[in-house]
């Protein structure tokens, strides 16, 4: 067989083995992620692309006509929105690329394919991953980076978790670096666009577009220098980042008053003190879930020059190993003032990062094997490939990534609301908060915004207007609660049985009128509700 051959049987199985990875973190998506909207953030996200796909971004929330000093406005806002002033409504709290992606297949395909977003980003991430390191690395550093992505533990997380934005974000920016090391206008022009929709999910992640910007700034300079020629790809990046960044400032402005305000505080999110914890942690939480053959990324600009390849292949994946440790550090700087969270999966904030980072690393590895024996470079890469997909896939496991049954308590209890509660209840919650609204559209009061001695004029008022009263709580939430309102309100105490508990999940509802039953001596039963998975 001749090397014509065997280099086309290489390409051809390297893309091949690619797309059965990408197509494998698809249906992984599709079928093990925890399609629901939880909590504050797939909540947010769920709900706003609706509002995307109506055209109405401000929401008048049930009791908005009763608010008063008793039923602050504040207090109707569910996770992931906010109370705006200058609108008198309630507004998203998120930014908005992620929804806007979800409103689009909610329009096509029905309100239940915004869960397909976050699984197709995921096998994009995987595709723009080998296609950037087979740039860099040939089609096998594109497979070992691909791989490496695809049983990454923090993307494993997010793969299988309720819809979030990092994987999302991390999709669009692997594509507008793939697209950014190869030459032509269309290139250029696509890696603008999906730098922009990254931006639109991210807009935090502004200042990282600046890595592919200097290096177009770059190449124009040295093309300038040598033929005279316009730097028409820069200005083709340029029109695809720009638009977008404007967008956000006029849905800023137009949410929230301003072109630089945000649904975050800011100021009180992002302080200095966070910048020592992030450096230690975040170095070590890499390194431990992706082994450490991902150092081989600190090394792979000093392999490199070293390689037996020719003048141009090496300088080429000098430049793009370069690129992508740029752009590693630029996501990293993002967050090194942001508070890190201490769980398993904190890493997901640097999730755009991992797909440069790992086609760095796969870059470095097979530089180094190429110093080996000819006999062994093939095995050497085959056994770092196994090696981190193994690892990873394992970690994952262990630390519960593929255990997702228990997002779905937020789907049980709503549709159990909608079911089986009056039409005219009202819910006391937080955590459930979005939920509720989700899946029973019912009113909901945040209990953590009533102030402490006012939770029984709040229950007044509510019963006034002629609603039942429940309350909504997690196991977690109980002890908060009893702390906040215990010895300032007849409800402070929880001292009678929930209405509902949600079997395993521990989710209980209660009925605010059960508790002067049960203290004048009445019986108060507890259904529960069934869990229907495995345990």
């Amino acid at each position: 067989m001749s090397n014509v051959d065997r280099g086309w049987l290489l390409e051809r199985g390297a893309a091949a083995l690619a797309a059965a990875a990408a197509l494998a973190i698809v249906v992984l998506g599709l079928v093990e992620g925890a399609l629901v909207a939880a909590g504050a953030d797939s909540y947010g996200y769920v709900s706003q692309a609706h509002l995307w796909s109506t055209g109405k971004l401000r929401v008048e929330p049930p009791l908005y006509d009763n608010v008063s000093p008793t039923l602050p406005r504040h207090a109707l806002a569910p996770l992931g929105y906010l109370f705006s002033g200058r609108h008198q409504a309630l507004v998203p709290a998120y930014a908005p690329g992620l929804p806007m992606q979800m409103a689009l297949f909610e329009r096509t395909a029905g309100r239940r394919a915004v869960f397909w977003v976050v699984p197709l980003a995921g096998g994009l991430a995987v595709w723009s991953t080998f296609l950037l390191g087979r740039s860099a690395a040939g089609p096998w550093g594109g497979v070992l980076a691909a791989t490496w992505l695809a049983s990454s533990p923090a993307f494993l997380f997010l793969i299988t978790a309720s819809p979030m934005s990092d994987l999302p974000a991390a999709a669009w920016w692997a594509l507008a670096l793939a697209l950014l090391v190869r030459d032509g206008r269309l290139a250029a022009a696509g890696t603008g666009l999906a730098a922009g929709i990254a931006i639109l999910i991210r807009p935090n992640l502004v200042p990282v577009a600046m890595v592919p910007g200097a290096y177009l700034l770059w190449r124009a300079i040295v093309e300038w220098r040598a033929r005279r020629v316009a730097p028409a790809r820069l200005l083709l990046f340029m029109a695809g980042v720009v638009p977008c960044c404007l967008a956000v400032a006029a849905i800023n402005a137009y949410l929230y008053g301003s072109p630089l305000a945000s649904g975050y505080d800011v100021k009180r999110l992002f302080a200095i003190e966070h910048a020592l914890p992030n450096l230690a942690r975040y170095p070590v939480l890499t390194w431990e879930m992706h082994t450490p053959l991902i150092g081989a990324a600190l090394v792979a600009p000093f392999l490199l020059r070293s390689k037996a390849a020719t003048a141009a292949v090496a300088s080429a994946a000098r430049d793009i190993v370069g690129v992508a440790l740029a752009f590693v550090l630029a996501v990293f700087a993002c967050y090194l003032f942001y508070p890190g969270f201490d769980a398993h999966w904190r890493l997901r904030f640097l999730l755009p990062a991992i797909p440069a980072l790992v086609v760095a690393s796969s870059t470095g590895i097979l530089a180094l094997a190429s110093l080996a024996p000819r006999r062994w470079r093939a095995l050497a890469a085959v056994a770092a490939t196994v090696a981190v997909s193994w690892h990873g896939v394992v970690y994952a496991r262990d630390h519960a990534a593929f255990d997702t049954e228990g997002e779905y308590k937020y789907a049980l209890i709503g549709e159990h609301i909608a079911r089986r509660l009056p039409e005219r209840a009202v819910f006391l919650a937080m955590q459930h908060s979005g939920g509720i609204r989700y899946y029973s559209d019912r009113p909901i009061v945040r209990y953590d915004r009533i102030r402490r001695f006012r939770l029984d004029q709040v229950v007044g008022r509510l019963r006034q207007l002629g609603y039942q009263p429940y309350l909504v709580l997690e196991p977690w939430e109980e002890p908060v609660f009893r702390r906040r309102f215990a010895g300032a309100s007849s409800f402070g105490s929880l001292d009678w049985p929930p209405a509902v508990e949600l079997e395993f999940a521990g989710v209980r509802i209660y009925d605010l009128a059960d508790r002067s039953r049960a203290a004048s001596g009445e019986e108060v039963s507890t259904e529960i509700l069934p869990w229907p998975f495995p345990r």
